[in-house]
């Protein structure tokens, strides 16, 4: 191959890499507002106190939820996935938590099965509404069209990092809506997920007066 061809060649590569951050960039962007949005609501729910709980919350919760990831800026490419998480709280605030998932979309085959432990905060856990964030870090295994062979999985370290809130359904039952990002560092592959789902909540939770 000439000069001019490899020369050509690394710059169609450069143009590839740049409108991928590109891409990543409007994404994480998307879900910030999203995170931002829900902090807003919270805010605005506030406005309406509810009865404080008396005695320690609940010292556990397992949740079941729906992911939608995508790889891309254009909505319209986004998949689908789900998770399992159980955590365990040793005060009002402060959990660990594990969980695993496993999603998929469309756009360049993507497919991303993890496990992952770490940090999960309750920001008001006196209140019915409850923010909280969380940072987790484990292993993936991912496919994906850009990853040679294409046909196998490939390992990975992987952190997921991000926050939502929690509100009451009925009884230990409770909603929950969320985003995070996640990154699998050792592939090179980022995606973002909105969540929905609920989750159950046992322990030490006392009733309100």
């Amino acid at each position: 191959m000439s000069t001019a061809g490899i020369s050509y060649s690394e710059d169609r590569l450069c143009q590839k890499i740049a409108t991928c951050r590109t891409k990543v960039t409007v994404i994480g962007m998307r879900y910030v507002g999203l995170l931002i949005l829900i902090l807003l609501s919270i805010n605005c729910l506030a406005q309406h106190p509810v009865p404080p709980l008396h005695g320690p919350s609940a010292s556990d919760d397992i949740s079941v939820d729906l992911l939608l990831p995508t790889k891309d800026s254009n909505l319209s490419n986004m998949g689908v996935g789900g998770q399992f998480a159980a955590a365990h709280f040793f005060g009002d605030h402060f959990g660990a938590q594990l969980q695993g998932d496993y999603v998929r979309t469309g756009y360049l085959d993507f497919h991303d099965a993890g496990v992952r432990v770490g940090a999960i905060i309750r920001l008001a856990a006196r209140s019915a509404i409850q923010p909280y964030v969380r940072v987790l870090v484990g292993h993936s295994q991912v496919k994906d069209q850009n990853l040679k062979p294409t046909t196998s999985y490939h390992g990975s370290g992987s952190i997921l990092g991000g926050g939502g809130i929690d509100f009451p359904l009925s009884g230990a039952w409770y909603g929950r809506v969320g985003a995070d990002l996640q990154e699998d560092w050792t592939v090179h592959q980022r995606s973002a997920r909105g969540v929905l789902g609920f989750s159950y909540r046992f322990g030490t939770r006392q009733s309100r007066l």
